[in-house]
């Protein structure tokens, strides 16, 4: 699968960049050098922790938030991770290093690999919030899953209206870095690459478009639904008649009981939810009123 290369690819360079002290000091430098530049130019604002020497960084396994700094780090890094490769093929003497800055430099600088790239960092991105928010010690529940709610409905957005405006901003990345790009409307080549697929009339943007970009957003749809069912979204919107927050603000007796009949229904008998209904109205009116309370 395409995201399977690509993911193969990107530790491969990661990897690379990351296997010395040396490498490390070699890129922090030729960042250094390349934000004073940027900065001269009006292209960086100055600020404090704004512009800070980072160097690159492995995601951790499971976050969705890992993989999102992680990508966020290599965009910005771009240029420098370009030179330091160009740098480590001009100047290395070991044939075998400067074979794999090759290979990595090579897989960097494509089209295809930016395409993803770029689209990765922007649905994570989206998803970001999100994650951060189920990461929380304390977290309110209603506000978790309005964070969910919104967060599928800004990939829908992106799926449905923001294509042309996503494609221009791979296109002006890519000549930013001197990348080069392919023709759009080109007929798209599969395979050996010797013959074009007429019948289905697949051009370049068809790919990246159908193939690429609508399907990352509807794996990242279908994890979040997978997730989150509507069962599940259901019990934790009525676990919130239980949060102690703001003095049980939330409290809702016929929540509760309906959480207790669908969850819990094999813990309470028809008889047990009537004697349940009765008892919480009473601790409504009896405890929630006590001062002590």
């Amino acid at each position: 699968m395409i995201f399977g290369y690509f993911f193969s690819k990107l530790n491969s360079i990661i990897n690379f960049v990351s296997a010395s002290s040396k490498r490390h000091s070699e890129l922090k430098s030729i960042r250094e050098c390349e934000i004073q530049e940027l900065t001269a130019l009006g292209e960086l604002e100055t600020g404090t922790g704004g512009n800070q020497i980072r160097t690159l960084q492995r995601p951790g396994a499971t976050r969705w938030s890992s993989h999102f700094t992680f990508i966020g780090r290599l965009i910005n890094m771009f240029g420098s991770t370009s030179t330091l490769l160009e740098n480590l093929i001009d100047k290395w003497l070991n044939n075998n290093i400067r074979g794999e800055a090759k290979g990595a430099y090579k897989d960097l600088r494509t089209f295809e690999f930016v395409f993803i790239l770029l689209l990765l960092h922007k649905v994570l991105g989206i998803s970001d919030i999100f994650c951060q928010a189920l990461q929380l010690k304390s977290q309110y529940i209603l506000n978790a899953m309005n964070l969910m709610s919104t967060t599928k409905m800004l990939l829908q957005k992106l799926k449905e209206n923001e294509w042309d405006t996503f494609l221009e901003s791979v296109v002006s990345f890519c000549e930013r870095y001197e990348i080069d790009i392919p023709d759009m409307n080109a007929c798209h080549m599969e395979g050996t690459k010797h013959s074009c697929q007429h019948k289905y009339n697949i051009t370049v943007e068809n790919y990246y478009h159908f193939s690429i970009f609508i399907v990352v957003i509807d794996y990242q749809l279908i994890e979040l639904n997978n997730r989150f069912s509507e069962q599940t979204i259901e019990l934790l919107t009525l676990s919130i008649a239980l949060s102690p927050v703001d003095v049980f603000k939330s409290f809702d007796v016929d929540d509760i009981c309906t959480l207790t009949n669908k969850f819990y229904s094999e813990d309470f008998s028809k008889n047990d939810i009537e004697d349940l209904r009765r008892q919480l109205s009473h601790y409504r009116l009896d405890v929630l009123g006590c001062p002590e309370f």
